[in-house]
């Protein structure tokens, strides 16, 4: 008994070039959302920080956008503050991670600031 192979070959290409079949890519994709939690950032607000639009970064985030260029992933990374190959390093090292609490605990002041500025104008 033979299997028909009408649109197997297309099913194979596309499957090969989703980003869920690859587990780099996984890897790359769960390190961008351990990044953005870690960060205690929404989706669509480092998609703003990043100035990729929401929906896009959505769509990377999820897995269905098959082809990233370096520049995007460069993007990524510089919102972050970190170099490109550390987006893809399986750990955040030692300097990075004191870097990364220094730089939320300031923006979190600076946010608390503003938010203490706005209250007291209205009073």
């Amino acid at each position: 008994m033979t299997l028909p192979l009408v649109g197997c070959l297309e099913q194979v290409k596309k499957s090969h070039l989703l980003w869920g079949e690859n587990r780099f890519v996984r890897k790359t994709l769960a390190r961008l959302k351990e990044l953005r939690k870690f960060h205690r950032l929404t989706q669509e607000t480092f998609s703003e920080k990043s100035g990729i639009s929401y929906k896009y970064y959505q769509a990377i985030e999820g897995g269905r956008k098959p082809d990233l260029r370096l520049s995007t992933l460069e993007r990524l990374a510089k919102a972050y503050r970190i170099e490109l190959w550390q987006l893809f390093a399986p750990q955040f090292p030692a300097q990075v991670v004191l870097k990364l609490r220094k730089s939320a605990r300031a923006a979190k002041r600076r946010i608390d600031q503003r938010q203490f500025d706005t209250t007291r104008q209205v009073f």
